[in-house]
């Protein structure tokens, strides 16, 4: 049986409310759950040190799947951790992009200070098309990858 499309993906911040401002303010996502995990059961199911905590918030892309599950720790993690505050580690979550170009979505970042690492890049790929990207980093550093993709094939 294969695996379904990707439900969302768990990342690290070091700060939940600034990484709201980014991901449902600038890029448009939906928050579409707000948590806190405080409990032995998460302690257990996550691996987490004795009475750690954390600010939960879930930002969707597309129903019913696609999300961004953003998780700020309000304990500090041991080093055997390293995908905790202060580390988010290399990461990178890529967007494929409808309805704007991604020109269009980095203008609108510079208008809030937040510079690409480059302007965007057009390749063509052998047998799948003209791709144009462009890289931006979130709050904490974390890479957010535009995609313009060809029309896809019926």
């Amino acid at each position: 049986m294969p695996v379904r499309p990707l439900h969302h993906v768990s990342m690290s911040v070091t700060s939940l409310d600034r990484s709201i401002m980014f991901y449902r303010d600038l890029l448009g996502m939906r928050v579409s759950m707000e948590a806190t995990i405080a409990d032995e059961e998460h302690e257990i199911y996550l691996r987490l040190p004795k009475g750690a905590s954390g600010r939960v918030a879930v930002l969707q892309v597309g129903p019913p799947v696609g999300a961004v599950q953003l998780i700020e720790w309000s304990h500090e993690m041991p080093e055997s951790m390293p995908l905790r505050p202060g580390n988010p580690g290399p990461f990178v979550l890529a967007f494929e992009l409808e309805g704007e170009t991604v020109a269009e979505i980095l203008a609108r970042l510079r208008e809030h200070g937040i510079e690409p690492w480059t302007e965007p890049i057009t390749t063509e790929i052998p047998n799948y098309g003209t791709i144009t990207t462009a890289i931006v980093e979130d709050p904490d550093g974390v890479m957010v990858e535009f995609l313009e993709l060809p029309p896809r094939k019926g």
